[in-house]
């Protein structure tokens, strides 16, 4: 079989059954009840314009301790902007990465959120800070197909993070990707689970020369067809070169992706999900 037809079958994931969503065990803070100086920072925060300006007022919010926390976490929850929740949830990110109630919100809404950023960010966060709580709806997300690429993505990194091995495949399918960010959470993710990632064979670069700003990646209108292919073949190279590397250094890991029942089911499953949203 090929290396492309292989690859083919690595994305083959689908729904899993539903199971019960976790539940929040601390309680919801009302903006009425933020203290008179932090609601006062809160809404200089909302009020700005564009993104810079939210950071440095966000600054005033920093000293004021746990009702800032509080007071970022509603906004996280009420605010009608999308952008406005976004750079909230990115102060509570950047300020309190670990705090419990930032932990309780992304384990209990963040993950399952249906603001694409809130979900996307809480994705990547859980996996940064190893919060084990968040597997199952992890593993969720990563086997829904029919789903954002991205969260299934970011899901399967922060799996890989946790050391799960289910994420392996995804992962793979990830860094093969012809765009940058889907490439960036694979070879993150197999770095996390493998020890390398495709940035380590072949002097491939996942790069591969792409500008991104704020997860956007700018495209040429009419790319010099040489080079596409040129750099399609490098991304290959690394991913056989990887694979092998596995097969020989990591024998048990590579098993994971050479089951061929567990293969045959995914064809089926993803065959199956196909159909279901035509």
């Amino acid at each position: 079989m090929s290396l492309v037809s292989f690859v083919v079958g690595l994305c083959l994931t689908v729904s899993p059954d539903g199971t019960e969503e976790p539940v929040s065990v601390l309680p919801v803070i009302s903006r009425a009840s933020l203290p008179d100086d932090v609601h006062l920072a809160t809404e200089k925060f909302e009020q700005a314009d564009h993104w810079r300006d939210r950071l440095d007022r966000g600054k005033e919010l920093v000293p004021l301790g746990e009702p800032a926390v509080a007071a970022m976490l509603v906004v996280v929850r009420t605010a009608d902007d999308q952008r406005l929740r976004r750079d909230a949830l990115e102060w509570l990110r950047q300020n309190h990465p670990t705090h419990a109630a930032l932990k309780d919100y992304m384990l209990t809404e963040g993950l399952i959120s249906s603001d694409f950023t809130v979900r996307y960010e809480s994705l990547w966060h859980v996996g940064e800070h190893r919060w084990s709580e968040a597997r199952e709806t992890l593993l969720q997300q990563m086997r829904n197909y029919s789903g954002e690429e991205w969260h299934r993505f970011v899901a399967a990194k922060s799996l890989a993070e946790l050391g799960d091995t289910s994420s392996l495949r995804t992962l793979i399918e990830a860094a093969q990707h012809d765009r940058y960010m889907p490439r960036h959470f694979g070879n993150v993710g197999l770095k996390a689970l493998t020890g390398k990632s495709l940035d380590d064979f072949a002097g491939y670069n996942y790069g591969e020369g792409a500008f991104v700003s704020g997860g956007a990646e700018a495209t040429m209108a009419n790319p010099d067809p040489l080079e596409v292919a040129t750099t399609i073949a490098q991304r290959y190279t690394a991913c056989r070169d990887y694979l092998q590397w596995l097969q020989t250094e990591r024998p048990m890991l590579y098993d994971v992706l050479s089951n061929r029942e567990f293969f045959r089911k995914r064809v089926e499953q993803f065959n199956a999900a196909k159909q279901a949203k035509r």
